[in-house]
């Protein structure tokens, strides 16, 4: 899946993951972004195979963050049989999409302490309770 994800970065098609046309990290990552900006606790394209727990036999055992992480960094190595890589110079995807790895530590850390069985947003945890016919869930407030 990585290699795939790369290959635009590496024939120098393209200089980021964000414009790396036809590949599913584009589609994960536009996906992250909308969900994101509409506080919305879905963010994964129902069209691929979803990140998820190791226990899932339908997911892959790795958080979409991480994948993030690791695609951006691998894109960033210079290959000396490859044209293509991603600039240093070019923000890390992490910091582009919002995601701090210190919140997140501490929001899995704490996380019974600070939400029951949902997390995010007061927005996002209230329209999730709405949606299952609640009336709250802990973490609103």
């Amino acid at each position: 899946m990585m290699y795939v994800d790369l290959n635009p970065i590496r024939a120098n098609m393209c200089d980021d993951l964000t414009s790396s046309d036809f590949t599913s990290i584009q589609e994960r990552i536009k996906c992250y972004q909308t969900a994101k900006r509409k506080e919305q606790t879905q963010h994964q394209p129902r069209s691929l195979i979803p990140f998820g727990l190791s226990q899932d036999k339908n997911a892959i055992a790795f958080s979409a963050a991480d994948y993030f992480a690791l695609a951006d960094w691998s894109g960033r190595a210079i290959h000396p049989n490859k044209s293509g890589f991603i600039d240093g110079d070019t923000p890390k995807l992490i910091h582009e999409l919002g995601l701090s790895q210190d919140e997140w530590l501490e929001t899995i850390r704490n996380f019974r302490r600070q939400y029951g069985n949902f997390a995010g947003s007061k927005e996002s945890l209230k329209r999730c309770a709405n949606s299952h016919h609640d009336c709250w869930y802990k973490g609103v407030g």
